[in-house]
């Protein structure tokens, strides 16, 4: 077969393996698990499967652990050896050519939503001012909006990106509990923010001990203990059902009663459980936020004076815009699915998943944009950190004031930082977050090259850097004709053009290199070396100039570093003479 050949003797550098572990004896560990008749037999099973595999994998390198290398070829291919309780979510069906494109709004609508919740729990928790009731109350609905979010869109993301169909009791179960817990945590924040408005308006005096943070806490304690009492048996009965042979749920998600159907068995007590605690929690939710609001307009029209009617409702449109993004959007979602017979099934899907995604996105922003006092502390806190290297490039991109040279290198230290991590941040976190240890030659010898661009890049920029604050120290009067914009960006692109001749030969010269058997690289990023090594080759040359390379770049750029520092000494030294 292809697979006993494959792991013998060298071959093009069609595939390299990895882990973060040592791996001496990884080969021989891999040709006694293969050798097994058990797998062996698995591996004629699916032939044609595993044929075609190869071939899309021809090209690449993978990271994996050694001792679950099998097991994780299997998951590649959607396979979960002889797992009982394994399901496989479809996704969209029918627009699977479509997931690259979907993916772009899914993905970009749950980072808008999780930056904005995390914005808001971090400010409220870091301004004591802002310990109060209702920004408490704002503190549970970002965490509920951040758990329901994150129980589907993670998930959903992984079969639009990587096929990743499969997943297990160990999967679905949680995600169903946690879904449904949250969401039934999230309609109790809402009926208790319109509590909070009701003893706002109708007990205004009265608000600071009728609301404590004491009784804030319990409260969100008790709507915590509900939400599980009502959610946990959702996956408590479905464990103990017996499923069909076909596991395929036309979703992106472990949705109740799409699981349900995959059961052989009653599911009557199933089907009645999740209706009526639907109407349970809704209904009685709904309730009461009407019987707030019902006493809220009743205490506004007993107002005699007309001018204080609009300041007394506007205090409470930000929990209504609230109430009408959620409560919209799940109507609309669950009356399609009961009775649009006649709509798409994608239809169906992409408005079940907006529920999960318009929401947290919008309800961070609709109280930043309502609460002054809110979105003074976020705005403070924002343009202090939280956005990092394009805040700066924002800032100095929009202030006419800032088109300087300092700000100018400013810029490209920026940039050179968000290539640097970039180039390996996104490819650990799925390593460490989906186990995606597999990436292709090309991605690799990309990812070498503009990590090592991206250091020499920096390393420059310090350089002028240090030249700036020499020039702006020692020759004050002539710093404007000595550094301006122009010989500023001209230094940038010869720092770039340095940077690519320096890394370029990398990536190229291991190119060239034939690989052995043993494609498994102990790291969670392509380091130079750590390829290298895998060579069956004479890779002397790659050595050389990977040893060579980083020696002249910091020798140079400390020297010259060293060389300014040294000369802003004499000349301050002079001064104080």
């Amino acid at each position: 077969m292809e697979a006993d050949t494959s792991v013998r003797g060298c071959t093009e550098p069609t595939e390299l393996v990895g882990t973060g572990e040592g791996t001496d004896g990884a080969v021989d560990d891999m040709s006694s698990q293969v050798s097994e008749p058990a797998i062996t037999t698995a591996l004629d099973s699916i032939q044609n499967a595993f044929s075609q595999g190869m071939a899309m994998m021809a090209g690449t390198l993978r990271i994996s652990e050694p001792d679950g290398r099998i097991d994780h070829l299997m998951a590649s291919f959607n396979f979960t050896h002889s797992d009982p309780s394994a399901f496989i979510l479809m996704g969209i069906p029918g627009l699977e050519d479509a997931y690259m494109w979907i993916s772009i709004p899914f993905s970009t609508l749950y980072i808008i939503g999780l930056l904005g919740n995390f914005m808001v729990l971090f400010v409220v928790g870091k301004e004591q001012t802002l310990h109060k009731p209702m920004y408490l109350l704002l503190c549970m609905l970002a965490l509920t909006d951040i758990g329901i979010s994150t129980s589907v869109v993670p998930k959903a993301l992984c079969i639009f990106w990587f096929n990743l169909k499969g997943i297990t009791v160990s999967g679905w179960l949680p995600q169903m509990f946690f879904l449904h817990a949250v969401s039934v945590m999230h309609s109790a924040v809402l009926v208790t923010m319109a509590f909070d408005r009701y003893v706002a308006i109708c007990s205004p005096l009265r608000y600071a001990t009728i609301l404590t943070n004491e009784r804030i806490a319990k409260l969100g304690l008790v709507a915590l203990v509900r939400a599980v009492l009502f959610a946990l048996p959702l996956p408590l009965l479905l464990s103990r059902q017996p499923f069909c042979a076909n596991r395929i749920i036309p979703h992106n998600y472990c949705e109740h009663m799409a699981v349900v159907k995959m059961s052989c068995g009653d599911i009557t007590v199933n089907r009645t459980y999740g209706l009526v605690m639907a109407f349970v929690v809704i209904g009685l939710d709904l309730m009461l936020v009407a019987l707030s609001y019902s006493l809220i307009i009743r205490a506004i029209f007993r107002i005699s004076s007309k001018k204080a009617h609009p300041k007394a409702l506007n205090t409470c449109t930000t929990h209504i815009c609230v109430m009408l993004t959620s409560c919209i959007l799940f109507l609309f979602s669950a009356l399609t699915q009961r009775f649009g017979q006649g709509i798409a099934r994608h239809i169906h899907i992409i408005l079940a998943n907006l529920f999960f995604l318009i929401p947290p996105m919008l309800n961070p922003i609709i109280y930043g944009v309502k609460t002054k006092e809110l979105r003074e502390k976020v705005g403070k806190y924002t343009c202090k950190s939280l956005l990092g290297n394009f805040m700066v490039l924002f800032v100095v991109g929009k202030e006419q004031t800032l088109h300087k040279p300092m700000y100018l290198l400013l810029c490209m230290l920026a940039l050179t930082d968000i290539s640097m991590c970039t180039s390996i941040v996104p490819k650990a976190l799925c390593i460490f977050w989906f186990n995606l240890e597999v990436t292709t030659v090309g991605g690799c010898l990309t990812q070498m090259f503009f990590f090592y661009a991206g250091t020499v890049m920096h390393s420059a920029i310090l350089v002028t850097m240090a030249f700036d604050r020499y020039v702006a120290i020692c020759n004050p009067l002539r710093y404007t004709t000595i550094l301006t914009n122009a010989r500023i960006a001209k230094r940038g692109l010869v720092g770039l053009i340095r940077a690519v001749l320096f890394a370029l030969p990398l990536p190229l010269l291991l190119s060239r290199l034939p690989f052995c058997a043993n494609h498994i690289i102990a790291h969670m990023y392509c380091e130079h070396m750590a390829v290298a090594k895998m060579s069956c080759g004479d890779f002397t040359v790659n050595r050389m100039y990977g040893l060579v390379i980083p020696f002249a770049v910091r020798f140079q750029s400390n020297s010259r570093v060293s060389l300014y520092s040294q000369k802003e000494k004499e000349y301050l030294w002079h001064l104080r003479d």
